[in-house]
This record gives C-alpha cells, sequence and structure tokens, in this order.
C-alpha cells in the first residue's frame, strides 16, 4: 500500500461564545484552569525532518518556569528529564542543557547530571537490554527558574506514528509541531490539512508540499476531573504517521512449550471459560513493557519470542494471546490494529485488552440506547445503624450509569466535560419486612426531567409490610457539555444514591 504521510491536526475547542459551556475558554489565558500553576512550559518545540536517504532526524526542545513547591519536590518530571531511545538504528545529541536562575544567571548542566541507564521496564526484559534512556537530574534549581532542555535523535529509519495530546500537566505559552519532507525525501510524502478550533482556542498552521507547521499558544492544562470522556473530546490533537495503513493480524503460528498450559489449565472447561483462562494467564505471567513501539522500531516481536522472554510490548502480547487461542482451537481470531484481540466464542464475538483480563462482548448492532431492567424481591438483608435502625440497599443493575458514577466525585466547580452513557435503566423491587418493622419518613416522591438530557424517577412506599420502590433514569447524551445539564445531572445522581438507601426501624 502506498505510504503517505498523513497530519491530521484535531483541535477539540468550543467556542467562548457559548456562554453555559462547561468548560468555556479552557484554553484562553481568561478562561485557564489554573489560576495559579505549579509551573508554566514557556516553549515546546516538536521538529520531524524525513531525509531523501531514508533516514530522518527528531529534535525536541523544551523550555518550563518553575512556579511553586509541588513542581520542586511532588512533580519529579519537571526536574528531570527522561530521553529513550534505540542505539541499534538511532544516535542522541543533548544540544543545550541548562537552567536560567530568577536572577537571570544560567547554570548549565555538569557532565555528572546526564545518567545514560537501561530503562525499568526493559531490566526484566532481555529482549530489550539494549535500549537507552537518558536522565537528566537538572541542576540551579529554585523558585522562578526556567530549565532549557534541547536535543536531536537521529535515526535510520524513516517512520513516524506519533499522536501528541497538546495540553500538558500545567499551561503551555507556546506549543509548536514541524514536520519538514522534501520532495525526494522517501516515502512520498503527502500533507494532509484537517485543523478544527474555535474562537477560546489560539492555533496558526503554516504548510506547502514540502513542510509543515502549526502553532498553538496559551494552552491551558489537562483536566483532573473524574469521569473525562476520550482525549478527541477534550484536546487538540496532532497525529502525524507516514505508516502503511496497519490491517488486522489473522495469521498466527504456534507456541512451543505452551502445551503443557493448554491441556492442563483448560481441561474440561466450556470454550468460554478456556479463553477466559487464556487471557487471565497472559495478563499474570507475561510482564508488559510500556516502551512506546517506535523503540523498536514499530516491530512486533514472534509470539514465540513473547512467551520465551515473559515480556512483551501490548502489541506483543496481543500476538501471543492470539497465538495461544489459535493453538487451542480457535479459528476466528485477530488482532487490530489498536493492540485488541477479536475472538468468536460460540458464535459470539469477543474483545480481549491482552493487558487486562477481560473478555467484552460484541454489543449488537442497534440505534437503540442499551436498557438494564430488574424487577422482583430484594433479600431483606439489613445494616445496623445507631440506636434500632436500619439501612437496606437496593440493587442497581451492574454495569449501569447509575453504579458507575459516584456522585461525591461530581464536584459543584467542575469545569471539564463528563462521560455519561445513552442508556435507560428501569427497576420494580419489593422488600418485604419483618413484622413490626417501618420505613423511616414519608413515602418518597421525586420526578426530573429536562429536555435534551433526560428523566429521572424514584417513588418508594410502605404497603403492609412490603416496600414497594420503582426508579427509572433515562440519558440521552454520551457527553455532558452544559452547565445546565452538568448541574442537573449531578443533583439527578445525589438524589439517586440517596435513595438507593431506605432506612427501617
Amino acid at each position: 500500500m502506498k505510504k503517505i504521510l498523513i497530519l491530521v491536526l484535531v483541535a477539540l475547542g468550543f467556542s467562548a461564545g457559548a456562554q453555559n459551556s462547561v468548560y468555556q475558554g479552557v484554553y484562553s489565558k481568561q478562561g485557564d484552569l489554573s489560576k495559579s500553576p505549579d509551573a508554566e512550559y514557556q516553549l515546546i518545540r516538536r521538529h520531524y525532518t524525513l531525509n531523501a536517504d531514508g533516514t530522518s532526524e527528531f529534535n525536541f526542545r523544551k523550555e518550563i518556569t518553575i512556579i511553586r513547591n509541588k513542581a520542586l519536590t511532588a512533580y519529579a518530571d519537571k526536574g528531570e528529564s527522561f530521553i529513550l531511545w534505540n542505539p541499534d538504528f538511532q544516535t542522541l545529541k543533548i544540544n543545550e542543557c541548562y537552567t536560567i536562575q530568577a536572577d537571570g544567571k544560567r547554570v548549565d548542566m555538569p557532565k555528572a547530571g546526564f545518567i545514560e541507564q537501561l530503562p525499568s521496564n526493559c531490566v526484566d526484559c532481555g529482549r530489550y537490554n539494549h535500549i537507552r534512556e537518558m536522565a537528566i537530574v537538572h541542576t540551579g534549581m529554585e523558585y522562578g527558574c526556567t530549565i532549557v532542555l534541547d536535543y536531536t535523535i537521529k535515526s535510520k529509519s524513516a517512520i513516524l506514528d506519533e499522536r501528541l495530546i497538546i495540553p500538558q500537566d500545567c499551561p503551555v505559552k507556546k506549543y509548536e509541531v514541524i514536520v519538514d519532507a522534501p520532495k525526494n525525501a522517501q516515502p512520498k510524502t503527502n500533507f494532509t490539512n484537517a485543523l478544527t478550533g474555535a474562537p477560546a482556542f489560539n492555533c496558526e498552521t503554516q504548510h506547502n508540499e514540502e513542510s509543515f507547521r502549526v502553532v498553538y499558544t496559551n494552552v491551558g492544562q489537562t483536566y483532573v476531573d473524574s469521569y473525562l470522556p476520550a482525549a478527541e473530546e477534550l484536546y487538540p490533537i496532532v497525529t502525524i504517521s507516514n505508516k502503511e495503513q496497519a490491517q488486522p493480524i489473522t495469521s498466527f503460528e504456534s507456541v512451543k512449550d505452551a502445551e503443557i498450559l493448554l491441556t492442563t489449565e483448560l481441561q474440561d472447561n466450556d470454550k468460554l471459560t478456556w479463553a477466559k483462562n487464556i487471557c487471565t494467564y497472559v495478563n499474570e505471567n507475561i510482564k508488559t513493557n510500556d516502551i512506546p513501539l517506535s523503540a523498536t522500531n514499530y516491530k512486533i516481536a514472534p509470539a514465540q519470542e513473547t512467551w520465551a522472554s515473559n515480556c512483551g510490548t501490548k502489541m506483543d502480547k496481543a500476538v501471543l494471546l492470539a497465538s495461544l487461542l489459535h493453538q487451542v482451537g480457535f479459528d476466528k481470531v485477530a488482532v487490530s490494529a489498536e493492540g485488541n484481540v477479536i475472538v468468536v466464542v460460540e458464535g459470539t464475538e469477543y474483545t480481549i485488552l491482552p493487558h487486562s483480563s477481560n473478555l467484552t462482548k460484541a454489543a449488537p448492532a442497534s440505534n437503540e440506547a442499551p436498557r438494564f431492567v430488574i424487577s422482583g424481591d430484594v433479600p431483606f438483608q439489613p445494616t445496623p445503624m445507631a440506636g434500632s435502625y436500619y439501612k437496606v440497599k437496593l440493587p442497581s443493575a451492574p454495569g449501569s450509569l447509575s453504579t458507575r458514577i459516584n456522585p461525591a466525585a461530581l464536584s459543584s466547580m467542575r469545569k471539564a466535560p463528563l462521560q455519561v452513557a445513552n442508556e435507560t435503566e428501569s427497576y420494580s423491587q419489593t422488600i418485604t419486612l419483618p413484622d413490626g418493622m417501618k420505613m423511616v419518613g414519608k413515602p418518597i416522591a421525586v420526578k426530573k426531567a429536562l429536555k435534551g438530557l433526560g428523566t429521572m424517577e424514584i417513588n418508594i412506599r410502605q404497603e403492609g409490610s412490603k416496600i414497594i420502590a420503582t426508579r427509572s433514569l433515562t440519558i440521552e447524551r454520551d457527553i455532558i457539555k452544559e452547565a445546565k445539564e452538568y448541574k442537573a445531572f449531578r443533583q439527578w445522581m445525589q438524589l439517586w444514591w440517596q435513595y438507593n438507601e431506605i432506612i427501617v426501624k
């Protein structure tokens, strides 16, 4: 397949004119989430150069100012730098490394501050013992100082495959991404500009047939809230790739020495249990090496090699897992470009993440929102409280929205969008109380609705010795962006959790 350099720039900002937006102006100076950040990047520059001889260069520069104590102590990455490279096909050169102190004095980095070492992820993975990491312990650090680091990695490979999330864990004044690819560079390049933005987000771009440059300014820091949507929904992203489009891997070889596992662990089990057992074994016994695939020149190890070394990248482990599944008789197995294993078990398709033990059943194709419906008797299993009071909990459907989101994590000051789920939950439950015991308080009747968000209704009452509880929750969107909707959803979750427990005496 023809190799094409594709530049996809997704700058998902949000209009400053949307006054109800939860995250209005997050990327502008005026709307920056961090009023007093611990540090601030003055500059981040990533410059990629493709050469006509099939080699490439990557130049990185950062200038970061330390503002508060946390950046000196709790955030080690602000005072240290770690550069990963593979000497098999790459060379590293430190161009500049110094600290400008608050009074303007320049403190150059002494030789002792450059420590070449084996990355911690590779210590127990012999196959990757040749990969190196330069640990730089910066000197002259104090409040108000600026750390400057500039280095170049030259590579015998011209493969680029980068996905850059522009916001960092502290604000960035200027972030540049540059790609130079002359007409005679191989592979042949073609720049595709797909840039979107908003008034609250500052971005400039320039490009021609041989180069591309995009500059982001006054970028707010990343969110630290719970229940965030995917990064694509939150941040500007630059994806740089000239790799051939990855196709699913569907051909697998048997793994030597795996017969003992495959004949003893799986004996007398059904096929789904076989798949779960193999998944668990790979997860628990094969170490995941988190080095980026760029450090291996995007090469995936054969399953036998990963098995023998007891370690591998996530993609290595995915190929191993798929090979073991194929070896025991699963003929419909594939590894996706993202490193997920797809396997068909007794007619049902499952997705497996090789660095976890979870098998997820593929959702049936449907335009309808998922529904969770539970009805019937709830066992009387009281939890003692002070005095002669007890509480009884009403169960919610496993995997439903109301079990996944804890309202205690939903701050009233939240600025980030909220990942929810377009779904419906319906419950009709009965609890039979012992003789003489009653529900404390008045019957509960709550009904909420907001156009575009959904509805919630809770009714709990006692009839004779029985407590009758009917509850329903419908959410009509996957992501909450508007302040009004977030406020309503937060209140609904608080009520839902509050009335999940019934007090009796």
